[in-house]
C-alpha cells in the first residue's frame, strides 16, 4: 500500500467530516465519504463507472466528482476534455451521464507526478472553472478542466496541497536519487533546490566538485598510451597487440594502484616498482 495516499486520506478526514446524503427530487448527490471498504468500493464505481478497489476517498457534488486510491487520483472534467497521448501519467477511463450532459473521468497515476497546480474562476452562480496542471516526472506538463460547484473548493485545494506536500515531493526526492546514481549531478541538484532541500543539494555540490577532482588525478587512458600524471608509457609499452590480449587488465590494474598513490597508501618508489611488475618490465 502507498502509505503516502492513506496520509492524505488521513488528513482530509480530520478536516471533512464523512457525509452520505443524497435525497429528494430538487437535492442533488453530496457525499464526502473515506474507506477503503466494499461499500465505497460499488458506490464510487457505479457512480463514475469505473473498476478499481480500496478507495480511500470520494467526494461528490453534482457533477464534480473525485476519487482516491493507494495509486490513482480520479476526477470528472468537462465533456469535451480529452487526455494527452504523449503523457502516460494521464488517462481518460471512463465516462458518467448526468442529464443531459455526459462527462469524461480522469485517472491520475500520481506516482508519476511532481507537481499539480489548480487554479479557479468564478463562472457566476455556484460554479467555477477549475483548471489542474500536472508535471510528470518527464517534465512533460499538460492542463484539464473542470466545472463544479464552488461549494467544494477548500475541499479541491485541499486535496491538491496534499498530494503535492505528501506525494510529489516525494517522487521528487526518488527522481534526484535516480539522477545523482545516473551522475546528472546538476539534474539533481535542480530538483533538491526546487524542493527547499538546500542540504541535499550542497552535498551534491560537494559530490560534483570532488567528482571533477578525481577526474583530474586519476590515471588517464587513451588509445596510445597510459597518463599516471608521472610517467607516459607509450606503444614500446604497451603495444595494440598487448591491448587486444589482457591489456584491459593492464589499465585496469595500473589505475588501482594510481588510486594507492594518491591516496597515500604507497609511496613513489613503490608505485615505480608496482608499475614494472605489471608492465612486465
Amino acid at each position: 500500500m502507498n502509505m503516502g495516499m492513506q496520509e492524505i486520506a488521513d488528513e482530509l478526514k480530520k478536516n471533512f467530516s464523512e457525509v452520505n446524503k443524497k435525497g429528494g427530487f430538487f437535492s442533488r448527490s453530496f457525499y464526502t465519504l473515506y474507506g477503503p471498504n466494499s461499500n465505497l468500493d460499488s458506490l464510487v464505481n457505479r457512480d463514475m463507472e469505473i473498476h478499481d478497489k480500496d478507495y480511500l476517498f470520494y467526494y461528490c457534488f453534482g457533477n464534480g466528482r473525485l476519487a482516491l486510491t493507494n495509486s490513482y487520483f480520479y476526477f470528472s472534467g468537462l465533456p469535451e476534455e480529452s487526455h494527452p497521448e504523449y503523457m502516460s501519467a494521464i488517462k481518460k477511463v471512463s465516462h458518467f451521464y448526468r442529464s443531459p450532459i455526459t462527462f469524461p473521468v480522469f485517472r491520475i497515476e500520481i506516482l508519476k507526478i511532481i507537481e499539480i497546480i489548480l487554479t479557479s474562476q468564478s463562472l457566476g452562480g455556484s460554479v467555477n472553472e477549475y483548471v489542474f496542471h500536472f508535471i510528470d516526472s518527464n517534465g512533460k506538463q499538460e492542463s484539464i478542466t473542470a466545472q463544479w460547484n464552488r461549494k467544494g473548493d477548500i475541499i479541491y485545494n485541499t486535496i491538491v496541497r496534499l498530494i503535492n506536500r505528501i506525494i510529489c515531493r516525494n517522487n521528487i526526492i526518488n527522481l534526484a536519487q535516480d539522477k545523482e546514481n545516473n551522475l546528472d549531478y546538476d539534474g539533481a541538484i535542480n530538483l533538491y533546490e526546487n524542493i527547499e532541500m538546500s542540504e541535499e543539494a550542497a552535498r551534491i555540490r560537494k559530490l560534483k566538485a570532488e567528482q571533477s577532482t578525481v577526474k583530474v588525478d586519476q590515471t588517464v587512458v587513451h588509445g596510445d598510451y597510459v597518463d599516471d600524471r608521472d610517467t607516459i608509457v607509450k606503444d614500446s609499452v604497451i603495444s595494440k597487440s598487448n591491448i587486444g590480449a589482457g591489456g584491459d587488465d593492464k589499465v585496469t590494474k595500473l589505475e588501482k594502484i594510481a588510486n594507492l598513490k594518491r591516496e597515500g597508501l604507497i609511496d613513489d618508489d613503490e608505485f615505480k616498482q608496482m608499475k614494472k611488475e605489471i608492465l612486465g618490465k
